[in-house]
């Protein structure tokens, strides 16, 4: 095996990486820009989508508090 494939390889997955860390830290905020199509779309009503990113944000905590702790 070549050694350019090893460092392409290794760009491709760094690229990868980027792409779904910048991609986690949006889609909690996607619900600003499209709240009404997805309240069209998924027939859900205002308190039933805030349940929703109530629950999203609880998920959230549970993940994200055990990764950072030392």
């Amino acid at each position: 095996m070549p050694k350019n494939s090893i460092f392409r390889n290794k760009r491709f997955v760094l690229v990868i990486l980027s792409a779904a860390t910048g991609l986690i830290y949006q889609l909690s905020y996607l619900r600003y820009s499209y709240y009404d199509s997805m309240l069209n779309t998924f027939g859900y009503t205002n308190a039933q989508l805030g349940n929703l990113m109530g629950a999203y944000g609880i998920g959230s905590l549970i993940c994200y508090v055990p990764a950072h702790a030392d």
